[in-house]
């Protein structure tokens, strides 16, 4: 996410931390407007790039 791009794109991993087996699962989120830092479920940061 960057200041040009305010979508978010999910990708699933059919390999566990495996990113060359990631595909698209055709879900994404606009987040335009949201600067905090967001979490996962379980409190841990959620790095995207």
């Amino acid at each position: 996410v960057g200041s040009a791009n305010s979508i978010v794109y999910q990708y699933s991993l059919s390999t566990p931390w495996d990113v060359s087996s990631a595909s698209y699962a055709y879900k994404s989120k606009n987040v335009s407007g949201q600067d905090t830092a967001r979490q996962n479920q379980n409190n841990a940061p959620l790095y995207t790039s």
